[in-house]
Order: C-alpha cells, then structure tokens, then sequence
C-alpha cells in the first residue's frame, strides 16, 4: 500500500524552468521542482553550486530535501506548495519563508511558531532543526538575504 502524500499542488499550472534571484526565491522554486519529482533536479543542483556555493550548496539543497520529506510524513494537515511557474506565494510556501528568515535574524521564538504551524510534536523540533541549519547557509553565503529577512520581519513586528 502506497503512502499518500501530505504534500501537494494548489493548483495545476504547468511547470517550467524558471530562474531563482534570491534565496527565498531559491527555496521555492527548488521545493515546486521537488514537488514535480525532482524534475530536472541537476539543474536544481546546479543552481544551489552557484548561489550558495560549491560546498554549501549541495548540502542546503539536501537540507530542504529533509524539510520537505519531513513535511510530507509528518505534517499537521496537507502542506500546499504552488506549481512551478506560479507567481503567487502558497499560505504553506509562505509560512516556511517566515520560518527560514526568523532563523536568519535570530528571532527563535518566531521560527517555532512558524514551524508548529505546519508541524506538530518532536517533528516540530526535528524541523525547526533543518529549518535553522539551512537558514545558516543561505545567511552565510547570500549577502543581503538577511537585510530582506530583516525588513519582512519588521513588517511582521
């Protein structure tokens, strides 16, 4: 018996190669391939190399590949992630952002609440563990993602 998924597409637009700028972009368009079964996944690797570096990329990349499979056997409720190619953020897709850049500006109580958000249990911990082991990587290898974390949080304050 084949387990059901708890994630899936809010919607059916088709999927496309569209290029990440940034890393909140990064993460998502990176989760929306995972989603699509890892489609074209070498170009997901690729892009990590290059945005996040040689070393620290394949190692993020894997990060939000233990978040996602975390997500997906032990979330709360169905997680919603868009297809790729959507232009609008998912409530899940943003609620994992939110989680990422509380992690980044030091705001740990903010990171949990996002986190149970999704999560429940000691799989909340487990994801709140890979959520701030990636966060570390992006804030150390994307000079500016910080300051747009900064700002969102402001706005969040």
């Amino acid at each position: 018996m084949a387990m059901e998924s708890r994630i899936g597409r809010s919607d059916g637009i088709s999927p496309e190669q569209a290029p990440a700028s940034s890393g909140p972009t990064l993460v998502i368009w990176a989760a929306r391939h995972w989603l699509e079964g890892r489609r074209c996944w070498h170009l997901v690797l690729d892009r990590f190399r290059r945005e996040i570096g040689p070393t620290d990329g394949p190692v993020a990349l894997a990060l939000l590949e233990d978040i996602l499979d975390t997500l997906d056997r032990k979330a709360r409720r169905a997680i919603r992630l868009n297809p790729c190619g959507a232009s609008r953020l998912s409530a899940d897709e943003r609620l994992l952002l939110q989680a990422i850049a509380a992690s980044i500006i030091g705001r740990p109580t903010l990171t949990a609440m996002s986190v149970e958000t999704l999560i429940s249990g000691r799989s909340a911990r487990l994801l709140e563990l890979q959520v701030s082991a990636l966060a570390r990587l992006i804030d150390r290898n994307m000079p500016g993602v910080s300051l747009l974390a900064r700002a969102e949080s402001t706005a969040l304050a």
